[in-house]
């Protein structure tokens, strides 16, 4: 009776096994997940828009040079105004995805630095446009222009090959992390099926020692009491499951054949002396006649 809760209690623990198993797989799956999640959404307030804030600088000062010759054009056209103050907002919006492009990506401040200086001289000459402007001073004018315009093209030029860069970067990057996930999530499912695997193969050995092995050595010795070898012993006896019920009937079955065939033999041996007997009593009439 002990063996059989045994057994039942060592399924019972590889069911329980197995279980926690998988809930602990699927655990990690999810917090894996998760932190996929919060390493994408990193790089994407990071890398991604510090690259976007750069295309955003480029834009800008490609809307300044157009501005500062679109001044010069309609210096004296009612109009100007307009275009005066969408050229100083384009010049603060500027400096403000600069701010923003460090604030972003941290990583980007010892880039941004000389380039925000050299703006810093680019603005001072959009700034002495204006004020040539209020004067009317249109010669002035062409002359910063000329001046600003150089400067404007070749800062923009910088900013559009750090930006190029900054995409290879991020699309680099952005395998990488697919690649990692993709790694992760694999390796978790391979680890997780390796080791039911692994419960289940010591559940098949557990199964063979203590069921299929004395089932076998049951059917062995039914095997040889067909055969009429009465004289060895029944193994499992002492079990108190289906195995030992089947190795109890098995020794009755033997000693009833075993009982069977000395009383055959008893039998046997008395009709032998009977026989025996009347042939002396046959022999001593006919001596007598």
């Amino acid at each position: 009776m002990f063996s059989v809760f045994r057994f039942k209690a060592k399924i019972a623990l590889v069911a329980i096994t197995l279980t926690l198993v998988t809930f602990i797989g699927s655990g990690f799956l999810v917090n894996n997940q998760l932190k996929s999640g919060e390493r994408y959404r990193s790089f994407i307030n990071s890398d991604d828009r510090g690259t976007i804030m750069l295309a955003r600088i480029s834009d800008k000062l490609n809307a300044l040079l157009y501005a500062s010759h679109l001044l010069i054009d309609q210096a004296n056209s009612p109009f100007v105004g307009e275009v005066v103050t969408r050229f100083q907002k384009d010049m603060r919006g500027t400096r403000d995805i600069f701010a923003e492009a460090a604030r972003v990506d941290p990583r980007l401040v010892s880039t941004l630095d000389p380039l925000l200086g050299r703006y810093g001289t680019f603005e001072q000459q959009l700034n002495s446009l204006l004020i040539a402007l209020d004067k009317g001073d249109i010669a002035k004018m062409r002359q910063i222009a000329q001046a600003s315009d150089q400067d404007g093209v070749h800062l923009a030029i910088d900013i559009g090959a750090i930006t190029g860069r900054r995409i290879t970067h991020v699309e680099s990057a952005s395998n990488q992390l697919a690649h990692d996930v993709n790694v992760s999530v694999r390796n978790c499912v391979i680890g997780l099926v390796l080791i039911q695997i692994l419960i289940l193969f010591a559940t098949l050995l557990m199964s063979q020692k203590t069921i299929v092995s004395p089932l076998l050595r049951v059917r062995d010795r039914m095997l040889g009491i067909a055969e009429g070898r009465l004289d060895e012993s029944i193994p499992c006896l002492e079990r108190g499951d289906e195995v030992g019920d089947m190795a109890k009937a098995l020794s009755t079955i033997q000693g009833g054949v075993a009982t069977s065939k000395g009383s055959g033999c008893r039998a046997g041996c008395r009709a032998g002396s009977c026989c025996q007997g009347e042939g002396r009593k046959r022999g001593a009439c006919c001596e007598g006649a």
